[in-house]
């Protein structure tokens, strides 16, 4: 299924899925907490939007570690409970 999905965005956009590095939630939390806000020609330009969205994008990684954990959690009491039904008949 992946292997398919991993063509057809190839096929469509011209870049491969391949590319890059493999990151965990807390590798990609240390690189946005590490960035600096922009530096601005004037003084007087608002920064306030840039604290925000370094906010809410921590926020969102966050929510999609404990929502990955949570999945994880539940696929593993699913497929344990259909492995002992199948075994149990």
């Amino acid at each position: 299924m992946w292997g398919d999905a991993k063509v057809k965005f190839k096929e469509l956009t011209g870049k491969s899925l391949d590319q890059g590095r493999m990151q965990s939630f807390e590798d990609v939390e240390k690189e946005i907490e590490s960035r600096q806000k922009p530096v601005y020609p004037q003084d007087n330009a608002p920064t306030d939007g840039w604290h925000r969205a370094k906010i809410a994008g921590l926020k969102v990684l966050r929510g999609l570690k404990l929502l990955v954990g949570f999945a994880t959690q539940v696929s593993s009491l699913v497929f344990s409970s259909t492995s002992s039904n199948s075994s149990s008949t």
